[in-house]
């Protein structure tokens, strides 16, 4: 192997005093190009890095390595722009026909130009912000360096990036210049350089490489690179390539970068077009670190063997292909965490947390579909007409029983790209939790009865949870899961499944609290007492600690299930929204119940509380989401009105209805109601629903008589309130963004 060209003069980056007005790659420019030569490890002008605060925040020991490597990354970029056809590396890197086009030497100048710009860190164009989110899969289950999120201009750099791997992998920049007169310093060695790292990852922007999306890794390493640019690179071979999934299904022609169509009609990885080095990440970094390693080491930076050492990300073992050469690469980073498919086609299913139930306008249907369900507030912010929308599919009632019936039934799955899902609750029976162990309505009961009950609601609903079986609960979500990225395979189409739990009920750490109940009929602060009975529930730190642990350990099986069907299927296409965060967020405004002892519980007009209890009003946060509630109970009442009476079943016939069966949420509150009238034909539940139709009947009352009886003003109790609704829209479209949909 040998170079087309020897090396003119060699020219390094010099510090050099710049005007104030000048451009970030004007300055380097300037500093570029000069014949006064610099010792080769003299230190990189320092370059100012947008670090992260919070999560994902850098040490100060890797913020110092980072800046040093982006700073000589800048350095790297600017040489290349200077003279990005310097010595033969623009002529191996890049395919003939591509090099025959009049403007392509313009075009790479300029990207260079432009990834300069963004490490220089002071673009006014891309600001890309550091993180050290070791937390990411691409880094602690991949094994990446880094990634980068063009989206949202930001740069996670992983644990990996800064190991000391004795430069078997990569070495820092000035350890690597260290090496300019050992044997061991080929282009292969120099553009594993930390600096040509970040390089790398400055290709992955659309900025960067001046186009609509960034550059793809088509190819890592430099037998592939070299391959590539001759038009004989062989896709099929290496371990990134598009392959089936852990369940058996082949990956979607769009997954597939190098298109071929094998014996059986399969489409699939192949030779990839020589022409494809112009999107190819780490085409640019081999350029770029050649020319900057030859300048600065005052010396023909050659070609390494295309044998090469052992590569990283599985391609230590030659494959049998004979097209198939040598793996030298190193899979630096990954794409899909940036790189999704844009919003297209949108679904959304799940139950009553899922489906909005008392916001807006909430449908009479067995559904109860409220308008402001986060659903349609996620397409209203999209705002864009050309995505597939049929409605919500969710359905208040729905376990996941009914959700797996419905995905059954669901045919336009070929539209859709996103979905999005709430479900679980009704399966644990929260609706019977919330029944027993808080509003707890049937009087006939004792406080001990109640409590009873409540134990063993509970007890249903965590052995469901740590049941491992196939009908256990993350059996369950795992199979309801798999069945949406199933039916978008089965209809050729990518879904990404973004599943978002449930958010925390109560602070457990208030104290006024204690004095507050909210029993359905005789709730307050600081109620009149019901000794000896004593069937008022307080909301004492005990009660609200056990409603705190039954959502935690919800939500951990629901991360837990999303984890075990991103295992099965091979890939991460299902993302979870732990929504109790915007809830009960750690710094910021508590939006649960008992948030202050300054507070005194139920407080229906303190506009921060999140949630419903049955008769209160919503409120208003943004033109996007219209609030009817109190025009719904009067629309409720008119019906009722209308119909001349009030009726519940027969309570014989309610038997082990449970919140869990499924079903229309009205009619298991009917069915509740109807065993507290049976059991205690004198107590409130009675008298207010005999009083009802004594006034329906004579034809004298008003409608605020009858608001125990109509369905939306009860069944809301325990469900977000619009502002609510806003906050999933709001966690969700944010998980959107950092994985590129939007």
């Amino acid at each position: 192997m040998h170079l087309l060209s020897l090396l003119p003069a060699i020219f390094v980056l010099v510090a050099s005093h710049v005007a104030v007005d000048a451009s970030p790659v004007d300055a380097g420019i300037k500093g570029s190009g000069s014949h006064q030569l610099l010792a080769r490890a003299d230190p990189p002008v320092m370059v100012p890095v947008n670090f992260a605060t919070g999560q994902g925040e850098c040490s100060d020991e890797r913020k110092t390595i980072i800046r040093t490597e982006m700073s000589w990354a800048y350095a790297m970029a600017i040489e290349a722009y200077s003279d990005p056809q310097f010595g033969d590396y623009y002529n191996h890197f890049f395919s003939q026909s591509l090099r025959d086009q009049d403007d392509f030497g313009d075009k790479v100048k300029e990207r260079y130009r432009r990834m300069a710009d963004i490490l220089s860190g002071r673009s006014p164009e891309f600001t890309v912000t550091v993180t050290c989110d070791e937390t990411k899969e691409g880094c602690w289950k991949k094994g990446w360096w880094a990634s980068m999120n063009d989206n949202l201009q930001v740069m996670n750099v992983c644990d990996a990036f800064f190991e000391d791997n004795g430069g078997f992998l990569s070495d820092s920049t000035s350890a690597t210049l260290d090496a300019c007169d050992n044997d061991v310093m080929d282009l292969r060695y120099a553009q594993r350089a930390k600096s040509g790292i970040l390089l790398h990852e400055m290709t992955h922007t659309s900025y960067g490489v001046n186009k609509e999306s960034g550059a793809l890794d088509v190819a890592y390493g430099y037998n592939g690179c070299t391959a590539l640019a001759r038009g004989t690179f062989d896709r099929s071979c290496v371990s990134y390539k598009a392959k089936p999934k852990k369940s058996g299904t082949l990956p979607t022609p769009d997954k597939i970068i190098c298109q071929t169509t094998n014996s059986d009609g399969v489409i699939v990885e192949g030779i990839c077009p020589a022409d494809y080095s112009e999107n190819n990440a780490d085409t640019y970094s081999f350029v770029a670190a050649g020319i900057f390693f030859s300048k600065r080491c005052n010396k023909v930076i050659p070609y390494p063997a295309t044998t090469g050492p052992p590569a990283s990300g599985g391609g230590t073992k030659r494959q049998v292909i004979t097209s198939c050469p040598m793996a030298d690469y190193v899979v630096w980073d990954g794409d899909d965490e940036s790189g999704r498919t844009r919003v297209a086609g949108y679904a959304h299913f799940g139950d009553s947390y899922a489906s909005g139930m008392g916001t807006g306008t909430t449908s009479g249907d067995a559904c109860r579909v409220g308008s402001n369900n986060y659903g349609d507030l996620i397409y209203k912010w999209l705002n864009d007409d050309s995505i597939a929308w049929e409605g919500p599919k969710s359905c208040s009632g729905d376990t996941t029983v009914e959700l797996m019936q419905k995905l059954d039934a669901w045919s336009t799955a070929a539209d859709t790209n996103v979905v999005t899902l709430t479900i679980g609750g009704n399966d644990l029976g929260f609706s019977d939790l919330v029944w027993y162990c808080i509003i707890t309505p049937n009087t006939a009961r004792l406080g001990s009865t109640n409590r009873k009950n409540c134990e063993e609601a509970q007890e249903k609903a965590f052995a469901m949870i740590q049941d491992e079986g196939g009908d256990g609960f993350k059996a369950k979500l795992k199979a309801a899961y798999t069945k949406v990225l199933q039916k978008g395979h089965d209809a050729e189409t990518d879904i990404m499944l973004y599943v978002a739990g449930y958010p925390v009920f109560f602070n457990t750490l208030t104290e006024d609290c204690k004095d507050s109940s909210f029993h359905y009929w005789w709730g307050g602060y600081k109620p009149s007492s019901d000794w000896p009975l004593n069937r008022i529930v307080y909301l004492t730190k005990k009660l609200r600690s056990e409603m705190f642990e039954l959502v935690y350990r919800t939500n951990t099986a629901i991360s837990e299930a999303v984890d075990e069907a991103n295992e099965e299927w091979g890939e991460t296409a299902v993302r979870f929204i732990n929504i109790a965060n915007s809830f009960d967020p750690r710094d910021g405004t508590d939006h649960s119940w008992c948030s202050s002892d300054d507070v005194h519980e139920p407080d229906e007009n303190r506009e921060d509380t999140w949630f419903f209890l049955s008769g209160w009003k919503d409120f208003d946060a943004e033109s996007a989401a219209t609030v009817r509630s109190r025009a719904q109970d009067e629309a409720e009442a008119k019906a009722l009105i209308q119909a001349g009476n009030a009726t519940l079943p027969d309570a014989k016939e309610c038997e082990g209805v449970t919140g869990s069966s499924g079903g229309d949420p009205w009619k298991l509150w009917q069915c509740r109601m109807a065993e507290a009238v049976a059991e205690d034909p004198s107590g409130p539940a009675a008298a207010r629903f005999n009083a009802t139709n004594r006034a329906l009947g004579g034809g004298n009352m008003t409608i605020q008589d009858i608001d125990w009886w109509v369905p939306t003003r009860q069944i809301k109790t325990f469900h977000p309130r619009t502002r609510g609704m806003i906050a999933y829209r709001d966690a969700i479209i944010h998980e959107m963004q950092l994985y590129g949909q939007i």
